[in-house]
């Protein structure tokens, strides 16, 4: 319901007894939810599948499935768990039919990890997009939690009360890990730029 001043804050339970409606209510619940929800919602496809293509797609499919359960009167009593569990079944699916993993390994033909220092913003610097692909790729060999912590906040931009509501962490703890993740990346990624200084 919306007023002359915004929206009215509702709860999980009052949004979706709204979205079991008639249109337009259902119209007006289901906007409610996607503006609640699907900032953390594409968050965590994009840190499982770097391809934007496919996790728009599966993005789409994830609110399909979520309005199919809910008009089928299946119990939901926490709308952000339910789509996490949507979105996790599904992001699992994608990389099982794909034969990949939300992990990539590094060998010593590959890509070598040790040592950079970045003091510049990282989406305004990386314009190319190789040079994005080997920041995605040195992210992937971070440990968890530091990986999707490191993820959310850098290439998401989300706040660490988003980041917080996402991962069930404490913000404190949040801002933590982001700041070992932060420190290890700079590590990492500077035998890349520095060659690129080289060139």
């Amino acid at each position: 319901m919306y007023f002359m001043f915004g929206p009215i804050e509702k709860n999980d339970k009052e949004l979706i007894r709204q979205l079991r409606l008639p249109r337009p209510d259902s119209d007006f619940a289901f906007l409610d939810i996607y503006l609640k929800y699907s900032n953390r919602l594409n968050a965590y496809c994009m840190m499982k599948i770097f391809d934007k293509k496919h996790t728009q797609d599966l993005i789409q499919d994830i609110w399909l499935e979520f309005v199919k359960s809910v008009n089928e009167g299946k119990e939901i009593s926490i709308i952000q768990s339910y789509l996490m569990g949507i979105a996790s079944n599904k992001v699992y699916d994608y990389l099982k039919e794909q034969k990949r993993t939300n992990h990539i390994y590094v060998n010593n033909d590959g890509i070598h990890l040790d040592g950079f220092s970045i003091n510049y913003n990282l989406q305004e610097s990386l314009e190319n997009a190789d040079l994005l692909a080997i920041v995605k790729l040195v992210a992937s060999s971070l440990d968890e939690p530091e990986r999707e912590i490191y993820l959310l906040k850098k290439f998401n931009e989300l706040t660490f009360v988003e980041i917080s509501q996402i991962t069930g962490e404490s913000i404190q703890s949040i801002k933590r890990i982001f700041s070992k993740a932060s420190i290890m990346m700079e590590k990492l990624l500077k035998p890349y730029f520095e060659e690129m200084k080289g060139k």
